[in-house]
C-alpha cells in the first residue's frame, strides 16, 4: 500500500469516529479482564520509542483521567490475528511464508480512535508492512476478516476508553501528527494471551527471525 493510502485511510477512520461520536464503545476494568486470552502475530515497539509514546499517553491521562492507559510493556503492533487450534501447523506455515521476508522499518506517527481505544499511528514508507501482512493473510486464516486484507490498520493501541472521552477527543487533532519515531522490525512474536492493564497474561508462543 502507497504511503498516501495509508495517510487516507487513517484519515478517513478520524472523520468517521470523531464526526460521530455515538460510535463510541466503552469498556470497564472487569470486562477487559474477562477478556479470553488470544493468539496472535505481532511485533513489540522499541524500547527506544516507549518514552515518546508515554509522553503522549501522560499528557492525555491529566486532560481525561479514568481511562485505560496502556504502559510500555505492552506496546505492540499486531500483524494478524490467528486461531488458537493446531498451533504446530500455524507455525510450520509461518516458518515457509517468512523464510525469505527481509527486515523493514515502521514509522510511528499520530494519534487516532478506533470506537473502542485511541492508538499511535503506524505507517510503513515501502508498504513492507503491509505485503508481511497479506503474506500472512494468505497462509494462515482467523476468521475475522473485518480487521484484515484491506481492513487492516496497523496501530499501537494507547487508551481504553472507559467512559465517554469528550475531553480526549477535544486535543485528539493535536497529536494528529506528532511523530514518535522510526524503529526497525528484524523480528515477529506468535503470543497467547490477554494485554488488558490489571491482566496482561503474555505468552510467547514463537520468535520468527527476519534475515
Amino acid at each position: 500500500m502507497l504511503q498516501q493510502d495509508q495517510i487516507k485511510r487513517y484519515e478517513d477512520l478520524r472523520k468517521r469516529i470523531l464526526g460521530d461520536q455515538g460510535q463510541i464503545k466503552f469498556t470497564s476494568k472487569e470486562k477487559r479482564m474477562a477478556e479470553p486470552s488470544h493468539v496472535s502475530l505481532n511485533f513489540s515497539i522499541d524500547t527506544a520509542l516507549w518514552p515518546g509514546i508515554m509522553d503522549v499517553v501522560g499528557r492525555l491521562e491529566k486532560e481525561d483521567p479514568g481511562h485505560e492507559y496502556i504502559y510500555p510493556s505492552a506496546f505492540h503492533c499486531t500483524l494478524k490475528l490467528c486461531s488458537g487450534n493446531n498451533l504446530p501447523e500455524t507455525i510450520e506455515k509461518i516458518s515457509k511464508a517468512l523464510e525469505n521476508f527481509k527486515p523493514f522499518e515502521v514509522v510511528l506517527q499520530g494519534l487516532n480512535s478506533f470506537t473502542t481505544n485511541a492508538f499511535i499511528q503506524v505507517f510503513s514508507e515501502d508498504g513492507n508492512l503491509f505485503d508481511l501482512h497479506d503474506l500472512l493473510n494468505d497462509v494462515i486464516s482467523s476468521g475475522e476478516p473485518e480487521f484484515e486484507g484491506e481492513n487492516y490498520i496497523p496501530h499501537v493501541a494507547a487508551i481504553y476508553y472507559y467512559h465517554k472521552p469528550d475531553k480526549l477527543f477535544s486535543v485528539l487533532g493535536e497529536y494528529k501528527d506528532i511523530l514518535i519515531g522510526k524503529m526497525k522490525i528484524d523480528k515477529i512474536n506468535l503470543i497467547k494471551g490477554n494485554t488488558a492493564l490489571f491482566v496482561h497474561r503474555i505468552e510467547t508462543i514463537k520468535t520468527f527471525q527476519l534475515k
